[in-house]
């Protein structure tokens, strides 16, 4: 399978060497850099309406979350959609802890 991400790895990887800093301190380092580009961009030229703004964002994010995080992006994903259904089942008072509680075992697991 062809890894989409090989040719910035390897941007990544000329870059971490020579300082002496692992390969996802730099990637990090990168995306936000990046980004401030990238929300320059979307100022300029991404004013169709809402819907392409969102919609821009979202692959984005999806993106950039798959660069960072790679084979381990589902756990934001699953953090993200029980910590929703909770908040969307359960009255207000009890979401907070619920939440917490949730994500704070999963974590720890």
């Amino acid at each position: 399978m062809y890894d989409l991400f090989a040719p910035i790895d390897a941007v990544i990887k000329a870059i971490s060497d020579p300082l002496h800093k692992p390969e996802d301190h730099t990637r990090l380092m990168v995306c936000l850099i990046v980004q401030i580009f990238i929300g320059q961009f979307m100022n300029v030229f991404v004013t169709q309406g809402p819907l392409v703004r969102h919609l821009f964002q979202t692959i984005l994010g999806f993106t950039i979350q798959v660069f960072m995080f790679r084979d381990t992006v589902y756990h934001v994903y699953i953090i993200a959609t029980v910590a929703y259904l909770l908040m969307l089942f359960l009255p207000r008072n009890v979401q907070h802890k619920a939440v917490m509680v949730f994500v704070m075992g999963y974590l720890s697991c």
